[in-house]
């Protein structure tokens, strides 16, 4: 979802889009294949779940090769590469090769997690990855879009140009698929998830109480 709004609002600026996806696609014959306004083209960077640990480890560290092929062999079609996830192997990956190709490049910083959240806690390598990436790479690559407020100012204040781009959606195509129930006309919601780590549900049940005094019961 927030790729697709991403890739949404560059379409109504009047951009054409292409997606170079690390997964493999699930479908023979997909290569360049048209999903609505955009292509993409599926790389097999990401090692399957059933991977060995070698395969696995390999796959990490030569993580965004597959993408800077891609890129090298369509740099006279590219005016600016926007890059979500992968973290440091592949951001600096990607960042040389703007680099050396005067190709603006940007990320899409959209979460940084606290340690205890991780596998490995503070000294685990996806903590030590995250954190190279979210300190050093990125503030490299300099231009931010920046999901929330906090990594906006973050950003921010280490001398970046930052954009803040909220979770977009096109509400033409996310219908309202519920009904309210029969008792009262009120529509019941159930959460599932981790509240107080990730999830903060202030801002969610002020919005509730908020709709509560309008003409819909939550």
């Amino acid at each position: 979802r927030r790729i697709e709004g991403i890739i949404k609002l560059f379409s109504l600026a009047g951009a054409t889009v292409t997606v170079v996806a690390g997964d493999k696609a699930t479908r023979k014959n997909v290569e360049g294949e048209t999903e609505g306004s955009y292509c993409v083209h599926h790389l097999d960077e990401i090692p399957a779940r059933s991977a060995s640990a070698v395969k696995r480890l390999y796959r990490y560290l030569s993580y965004g090769h597959e993408t800077v092929k891609w890129l090298e062999a369509h740099r006279n079609e590219v005016d600016a590469v926007i890059m979500f996830g992968g973290y440091s192997p592949y951001a600096s990956k990607l960042l040389r090769w703007a680099e050396k190709r005067s190709c603006p490049l940007m990320v899409d910083v959209v979460e940084w997690f606290d340690p205890s959240h991780l596998r490995g806690g503070w000294g685990g390598p996806i903590h030590i990855r995250n954190e190279l990436a979210l300190r050093h790479y990125f503030v490299r690559i300099h231009n931010i879009i920046a999901i929330s407020g906090f990594l906006e100012e973050y950003y921010q204040r280490r001398g970046c140009r930052v954009v803040r781009i909220p979770p977009v959606f096109d509400m033409n195509e996310v219908p309202f698929r519920t009904t309210p129930s029969e008792s009262g006309g009120t529509v019941a919601l159930a959460y599932a998830g981790s509240p107080g780590k990730k999830d903060i549900l202030d801002s969610l049940m002020e919005a509730m109480i908020a709709v509560n005094r309008e003409t819909v019961r939550v």
